[in-house]
């Protein structure tokens, strides 16, 4: 969890946040950490702060949401997204995460 760059995308990108946990108590500290992080002050709402207790239930709200990108350090979940989801990108750690989206750039429209 790389507080800064959430902070640095919900400033200035619709963000949501699909964690895994396995309980309400995970649910809450998630919640938690993110308040206490500032992440809610700088642009991530929290309504947009998801769960889910599997990657595939990770998959199915994240295809839902209809994103115009998706990145996410869990291979599986990338995989599963292909084709789904316009443009899925794989990044090492979320503190990675900045960098790739600093340098990302939209796909071109299909003609």
């Amino acid at each position: 969890f790389n507080p800064e760059a959430l902070r640095n995308l919900a400033s200035r990108f619709e963000v949501a946040v699909v964690a895994t946990v396995s309980s309400e108590e995970e649910e809450k500290a998630v919640l938690d950490k993110l308040a206490s992080a500032g992440c809610f002050q700088d642009g991530l709402k929290k309504h947009r702060v998801m769960f889910s207790s599997s990657i595939q239930g990770r998959v199915s709200m994240i295809r839902q949401l209809q994103p115009a990108v998706h990145f996410d350090s869990n291979n599986e979940l990338c995989e599963s997204l292909r084709g789904k989801v316009p443009d899925v990108q794989l990044v090492e750690s979320s503190a990675r995460l900045i960098g790739a989206v600093e340098t990302w750039k939209p796909k071109p429209a299909a003609a």
